[in-house]
Protein backbone atom coordinates (compact mmCIF):
# COMPACT_ATOMS: atom_id res chain seq x y z
CA UNK A 1 0.00 0.00 0.00
CA UNK A 2 2.62 2.37 0.53
CA UNK A 3 4.51 1.46 -2.24
CA UNK A 4 1.30 2.47 -4.52
CA UNK A 5 0.94 5.92 -2.39
CA UNK A 6 4.79 6.62 -3.16
CA UNK A 7 4.29 5.74 -7.22
CA UNK A 8 1.06 8.05 -7.41
CA UNK A 9 2.77 10.41 -5.13
CA UNK A 10 5.88 10.40 -7.45
CA UNK A 11 3.84 10.50 -10.70
CA UNK A 12 2.10 13.47 -9.44
CA UNK A 13 4.87 15.46 -8.67
CA UNK A 14 6.46 14.66 -11.88
CA UNK A 15 3.33 15.91 -13.96
CA UNK A 16 3.66 18.80 -11.70
CA UNK A 17 7.29 19.39 -12.22
CA UNK A 18 7.08 19.30 -16.34
CA UNK A 19 3.90 21.25 -16.26
CA UNK A 20 2.81 19.57 -19.41
CA UNK A 21 -0.50 17.97 -20.35
CA UNK A 22 -3.05 17.76 -23.00
CA UNK A 23 -5.41 21.21 -23.30
CA UNK A 24 -8.41 19.53 -25.83
CA UNK A 25 -7.89 17.55 -28.86
CA UNK A 26 -4.37 17.51 -30.20
CA UNK A 27 -3.37 20.30 -28.30
CA UNK A 28 0.23 19.78 -25.78
CA UNK A 29 1.09 22.37 -23.54
CA UNK A 30 4.24 22.51 -21.67
CA UNK A 31 5.98 25.01 -18.90
CA UNK A 32 9.49 26.16 -18.91
CA UNK A 33 11.81 28.94 -18.36
CA UNK A 34 13.47 31.18 -20.32
CA UNK A 35 17.59 30.28 -21.66
CA UNK A 36 19.92 31.97 -23.52
CA UNK A 37 23.34 31.07 -24.75
CA UNK A 38 26.46 32.31 -22.49
CA UNK A 39 30.09 32.64 -23.08
CA UNK A 40 32.55 33.18 -21.08
CA UNK A 41 35.97 35.47 -22.23
CA UNK A 42 39.00 33.95 -21.05
CA UNK A 43 42.84 35.30 -21.58
CA UNK A 44 44.07 32.98 -24.14
CA UNK A 45 47.50 34.09 -22.74
CA UNK A 46 48.80 35.27 -19.10
CA UNK A 47 49.58 38.99 -17.84
CA UNK A 48 48.73 42.08 -16.36
CA UNK A 49 45.19 43.35 -17.33
CA UNK A 50 45.33 46.66 -18.31
CA UNK A 51 41.98 47.29 -19.38
CA UNK A 52 38.65 46.22 -19.34
CA UNK A 53 36.49 48.33 -21.94
CA UNK A 54 32.78 47.13 -21.18
CA UNK A 55 30.26 47.38 -18.31
CA UNK A 56 27.63 45.08 -17.15
CA UNK A 57 24.73 45.59 -19.34
CA UNK A 58 26.63 46.70 -22.01
CA UNK A 59 25.80 45.29 -25.50
CA UNK A 60 29.07 44.18 -27.46
CA UNK A 61 28.95 43.33 -30.75
CA UNK A 62 31.06 39.81 -31.87
CA UNK A 63 34.81 40.36 -32.41
CA UNK A 64 34.55 43.46 -30.60
CA UNK A 65 37.56 43.85 -27.83
CA UNK A 66 36.50 43.31 -24.58
CA UNK A 67 39.70 44.04 -22.57
CA UNK A 68 43.54 44.28 -23.20
CA UNK A 69 46.72 42.35 -21.14
CA UNK A 70 50.00 44.03 -20.78
CA UNK A 71 51.93 43.05 -23.58
CA UNK A 72 55.31 44.72 -23.16
CA UNK A 73 57.05 41.83 -22.59
CA UNK A 74 55.85 40.20 -25.35
CA UNK A 75 57.10 43.36 -27.53
CA UNK A 76 60.71 42.45 -26.97
CA UNK A 77 59.84 38.69 -28.09
CA UNK A 78 58.55 39.73 -31.74
CA UNK A 79 61.93 41.95 -31.96
CA UNK A 80 63.94 38.86 -31.19
CA UNK A 81 62.22 37.25 -33.75
CA UNK A 82 62.44 39.10 -35.75
CA UNK A 83 66.37 40.00 -35.52
CA UNK A 84 66.50 35.91 -36.23
CA UNK A 85 64.07 35.93 -39.03
CA UNK A 86 66.85 38.34 -40.47
CA UNK A 87 69.38 36.50 -40.26
CA UNK A 88 68.35 33.28 -41.41
CA UNK A 89 67.46 35.03 -44.20
CA UNK A 90 70.26 36.34 -45.10
CA UNK A 91 71.94 32.79 -44.24
CA UNK A 92 69.30 31.63 -47.63
CA UNK A 93 70.35 34.01 -49.63
CA UNK A 94 74.14 33.51 -49.15
CA UNK A 95 73.20 29.82 -49.66
CA UNK A 96 71.53 30.32 -52.92
CA UNK A 97 73.19 32.88 -54.95
CA UNK A 98 76.77 31.61 -54.08
CA UNK A 99 79.97 33.50 -53.56
CA UNK A 100 80.31 36.59 -54.83
CA UNK A 101 83.21 37.73 -57.50
CA UNK A 102 85.74 39.08 -54.96
CA UNK A 103 85.59 35.72 -52.77
CA UNK A 104 86.72 33.90 -55.46
CA UNK A 105 89.64 36.45 -56.59
CA UNK A 106 90.68 36.13 -52.66
CA UNK A 107 90.62 32.51 -53.23
CA UNK A 108 92.48 32.25 -56.48
CA UNK A 109 95.60 34.42 -54.75
CA UNK A 110 95.33 32.68 -51.96
CA UNK A 111 96.43 29.41 -54.03
CA UNK A 112 98.72 31.38 -55.93
CA UNK A 113 100.43 32.42 -52.80
CA UNK A 114 100.37 28.76 -51.60
CA UNK A 115 102.52 27.88 -55.26
CA UNK A 116 105.22 30.72 -54.43
CA UNK A 117 105.72 29.27 -51.28
CA UNK A 118 106.54 25.43 -52.27
CA UNK A 119 108.65 26.83 -54.63
CA UNK A 120 110.79 28.97 -52.12
CA UNK A 121 110.48 25.78 -49.74
CA UNK A 122 111.93 23.72 -52.18
CA UNK A 123 114.58 25.65 -53.18
CA UNK A 124 115.99 26.01 -49.99
CA UNK A 125 115.18 22.10 -49.16
CA UNK A 126 117.65 21.37 -52.54
CA UNK A 127 120.41 24.03 -50.75
CA UNK A 128 120.03 21.99 -47.75
CA UNK A 129 120.61 18.57 -49.36
CA UNK A 130 123.63 20.19 -51.61
CA UNK A 131 125.30 21.52 -48.25
CA UNK A 132 124.98 18.27 -46.29
CA UNK A 133 126.47 15.89 -49.02
CA UNK A 134 129.32 18.21 -49.15
CA UNK A 135 129.11 17.85 -44.67
CA UNK A 136 128.73 21.77 -44.64
CA UNK A 137 125.63 21.74 -43.14
CA UNK A 138 124.50 19.95 -40.05
CA UNK A 139 121.92 17.31 -40.57
CA UNK A 140 118.67 19.25 -38.27
CA UNK A 141 119.13 21.80 -41.29
CA UNK A 142 117.92 19.42 -44.16
CA UNK A 143 115.49 18.19 -41.67
CA UNK A 144 113.69 21.66 -41.39
CA UNK A 145 114.07 22.33 -44.71
CA UNK A 146 111.81 19.14 -45.65
CA UNK A 147 109.71 19.84 -43.05
CA UNK A 148 108.78 23.68 -44.88
CA UNK A 149 108.68 21.84 -47.48
CA UNK A 150 106.09 19.41 -46.70
CA UNK A 151 103.90 22.01 -44.77
CA UNK A 152 104.45 24.60 -48.20
CA UNK A 153 102.76 21.36 -50.09
CA UNK A 154 99.88 20.78 -47.35
CA UNK A 155 98.74 24.59 -47.49
CA UNK A 156 98.82 24.53 -51.33
CA UNK A 157 96.31 21.33 -51.01
CA UNK A 158 94.12 23.19 -49.11
CA UNK A 159 94.30 26.27 -51.15
CA UNK A 160 93.10 24.77 -54.07
CA UNK A 161 90.58 22.34 -52.14
CA UNK A 162 88.87 26.08 -51.26
CA UNK A 163 88.90 27.23 -54.67
CA UNK A 164 87.36 24.64 -56.04
CA UNK A 165 84.16 24.56 -53.27
CA UNK A 166 83.90 28.20 -54.26
CA UNK A 167 83.65 27.30 -58.19
CA UNK A 168 81.13 24.48 -56.99
CA UNK A 169 78.62 26.57 -55.19
CA UNK A 170 76.52 25.75 -52.09
CA UNK A 171 75.56 22.13 -52.08
CA UNK A 172 71.59 21.60 -52.15
CA UNK A 173 71.74 20.03 -48.91
CA UNK A 174 73.23 23.35 -47.52
CA UNK A 175 70.40 25.43 -49.57
CA UNK A 176 67.93 22.90 -48.20
CA UNK A 177 69.33 23.53 -44.22
CA UNK A 178 69.30 27.03 -44.76
CA UNK A 179 65.34 26.95 -45.63
CA UNK A 180 64.44 25.23 -42.60
CA UNK A 181 66.27 27.25 -40.62
CA UNK A 182 64.11 30.32 -42.10
CA UNK A 183 60.63 28.44 -41.60
CA UNK A 184 61.89 28.25 -37.96
CA UNK A 185 62.21 31.35 -37.58
CA UNK A 186 59.61 32.57 -39.36
CA UNK A 187 57.19 29.99 -37.13
CA UNK A 188 58.67 31.72 -34.28
CA UNK A 189 57.92 35.17 -35.48
CA UNK A 190 54.19 34.02 -36.03
CA UNK A 191 53.53 32.84 -32.74
CA UNK A 192 55.30 35.92 -31.01
CA UNK A 193 52.85 38.15 -32.77
CA UNK A 194 49.70 35.90 -31.91
CA UNK A 195 50.92 36.25 -28.87
CA UNK A 196 50.70 39.96 -28.88
CA UNK A 197 47.20 39.95 -30.91
CA UNK A 198 45.78 37.67 -27.88
CA UNK A 199 46.11 40.17 -25.56
CA UNK A 200 43.10 42.08 -26.88
CA UNK A 201 40.22 39.93 -25.61
CA UNK A 202 37.41 39.65 -28.14
CA UNK A 203 33.47 39.13 -27.90
CA UNK A 204 33.20 35.46 -29.59
CA UNK A 205 29.17 36.35 -30.50
CA UNK A 206 27.26 39.66 -30.48
CA UNK A 207 25.36 39.82 -27.07
CA UNK A 208 25.20 41.41 -23.78
CA UNK A 209 28.07 41.64 -20.94
CA UNK A 210 26.10 40.11 -17.92
CA UNK A 211 29.37 39.43 -15.82
CA UNK A 212 32.34 41.38 -15.86
CA UNK A 213 34.89 39.01 -13.54
CA UNK A 214 38.02 40.82 -13.08
CA UNK A 215 39.05 44.64 -12.34
CA UNK A 216 42.40 46.47 -14.05
CA UNK A 217 45.80 45.55 -12.86
CA UNK A 218 45.02 42.09 -11.78
CA UNK A 219 47.10 39.11 -13.17
CA UNK A 220 45.14 36.99 -15.13
CA UNK A 221 46.32 33.39 -16.01
CA UNK A 222 45.88 31.94 -19.19
CA UNK A 223 42.58 30.60 -19.72
CA UNK A 224 40.75 32.65 -16.85
CA UNK A 225 37.68 34.30 -17.84
CA UNK A 226 37.21 38.29 -17.77
CA UNK A 227 33.65 39.12 -18.88
CA UNK A 228 30.85 36.52 -19.23
CA UNK A 229 28.97 37.68 -22.77
CA UNK A 230 25.33 36.28 -23.72
CA UNK A 231 23.44 36.44 -26.72
CA UNK A 232 19.87 37.50 -26.02
CA UNK A 233 18.72 37.22 -29.59
CA UNK A 234 17.57 34.64 -29.95
CA UNK A 235 16.36 32.72 -26.73
CA UNK A 236 15.46 29.81 -26.12
CA UNK A 237 12.36 28.14 -23.80
CA UNK A 238 13.45 24.70 -22.27
CA UNK A 239 10.60 22.43 -21.43
CA UNK A 240 9.93 18.75 -21.14
CA UNK A 241 7.35 16.49 -22.26
CA UNK A 242 6.53 13.20 -21.56
CA UNK A 243 7.21 10.08 -24.00
CA UNK A 244 3.94 9.91 -25.40
CA UNK A 245 3.68 13.75 -26.14
CA UNK A 246 7.25 13.68 -27.23
CA UNK A 247 6.25 11.55 -30.36
CA UNK A 248 4.17 13.92 -31.63
CA UNK A 249 6.49 16.82 -31.62
CA UNK A 250 8.68 17.75 -34.76
CA UNK A 251 11.48 19.88 -35.08
CA UNK A 252 10.67 22.90 -37.00
CA UNK A 253 7.15 22.63 -35.62
CA UNK A 254 5.14 26.51 -34.61
CA UNK A 255 4.82 26.94 -30.60
CA UNK A 256 2.81 29.76 -28.60
CA UNK A 257 4.93 30.93 -25.87
CA UNK A 258 3.07 33.23 -23.17
CA UNK A 259 4.74 34.57 -20.66
CA UNK A 260 3.83 35.45 -16.68
CA UNK A 261 3.84 39.18 -17.40
CA UNK A 262 0.65 40.03 -18.56
CA UNK A 263 2.25 43.34 -20.31
CA UNK A 264 4.53 40.86 -22.43
CA UNK A 265 3.17 39.84 -25.86
CA UNK A 266 2.30 36.45 -26.74
CA UNK A 267 5.55 35.05 -28.97
CA UNK A 268 5.95 33.34 -31.81
CA UNK A 269 8.56 30.33 -31.76
CA UNK A 270 9.72 26.77 -32.99
CA UNK A 271 10.84 23.40 -31.76
CA UNK A 272 14.95 23.85 -32.36
CA UNK A 273 15.56 20.63 -30.65
CA UNK A 274 14.31 17.46 -28.86
CA UNK A 275 16.46 15.43 -26.78
CA UNK A 276 17.36 12.09 -28.19
CA UNK A 277 17.60 10.42 -24.46
CA UNK A 278 15.48 10.72 -21.22
CA UNK A 279 16.40 12.96 -18.67
CA UNK A 280 15.60 12.28 -14.56
CA UNK A 281 15.42 8.47 -15.89
CA UNK A 282 14.89 6.11 -12.96
CA UNK A 283 17.48 3.33 -13.27
CA UNK A 284 15.06 0.41 -13.37
CA UNK A 285 12.19 1.11 -15.68
CA UNK A 286 10.03 -2.03 -16.32
CA UNK A 287 6.97 -1.55 -16.11
CA UNK A 288 5.13 -0.15 -18.95
CA UNK A 289 3.46 2.58 -16.41
CA UNK A 290 6.27 3.67 -15.64
CA UNK A 291 8.26 3.65 -18.97
CA UNK A 292 5.26 6.51 -19.92
CA UNK A 293 6.72 8.87 -17.15
CA UNK A 294 10.03 9.14 -18.51
CA UNK A 295 10.41 13.23 -19.85
CA UNK A 296 12.48 14.66 -22.59
CA UNK A 297 13.99 17.89 -23.10
CA UNK A 298 12.39 20.47 -26.16
CA UNK A 299 14.09 23.65 -27.29
CA UNK A 300 11.96 26.40 -28.41
CA UNK A 301 13.41 29.00 -30.19
CA UNK A 302 12.17 32.28 -29.88
CA UNK A 303 13.73 35.53 -31.32
CA UNK A 304 14.17 38.74 -28.82
CA UNK A 305 15.16 41.56 -30.89
CA UNK A 306 13.45 43.71 -27.97
CA UNK A 307 15.61 41.98 -26.02
CA UNK A 308 12.26 41.47 -23.21
CA UNK A 309 12.56 37.72 -23.01
CA UNK A 310 15.54 37.59 -19.88
CA UNK A 311 17.31 34.09 -19.01
CA UNK A 312 14.99 32.49 -16.23
CA UNK A 313 12.04 34.02 -16.82
CA UNK A 314 9.12 31.05 -16.72
CA UNK A 315 6.62 30.76 -19.77
CA UNK A 316 3.78 28.51 -21.14
CA UNK A 317 4.12 26.79 -24.51
CA UNK A 318 1.16 26.29 -26.66
CA UNK A 319 2.43 23.67 -29.58
CA UNK A 320 0.51 24.02 -32.55
CA UNK A 321 -0.84 21.32 -34.47
CA UNK A 322 -1.49 21.84 -38.61
CA UNK A 323 -4.58 23.63 -38.18
CA UNK A 324 -3.13 25.81 -35.99
CA UNK A 325 -0.32 26.63 -38.02
CA UNK A 326 -0.73 29.99 -40.34
CA UNK A 327 0.19 29.36 -44.18
CA UNK A 328 4.15 30.17 -44.02
CA UNK A 329 4.53 27.51 -40.70
CA UNK A 330 3.31 25.16 -42.69
CA UNK A 331 5.50 25.59 -45.39
CA UNK A 332 8.72 25.77 -42.79
CA UNK A 333 7.86 22.30 -41.06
Amino acid sequence: MRRAWRTALTGLGLWLAVGCGRQGAGEIQASGTIEATEVTVAAKVGGLLRRVLVAEGERVDSSAVVAELDQVDLDWVVRQAEAAMAVAQAQLDLAVHGPQAEDLEQARAAVEQAEVQVRATGLDRRRAEALAAEGAAPPKQLDDARSREELAVAGLSLARAGLAKLRAGTRPEQVAAARAQLAQTEAALGAARQRVADCALRAPLTGVVTRRLREPGEMVAQGLGVVTVTRLDPVRLKVFLPEEETGAIRLGQAVEVRLDNPDLPVRRGRVSHISPTAEFTPKNVQTREDRVRLVFGVEIELANGDGLLKPGLPGEAVFLSVDEMGPGDADRR
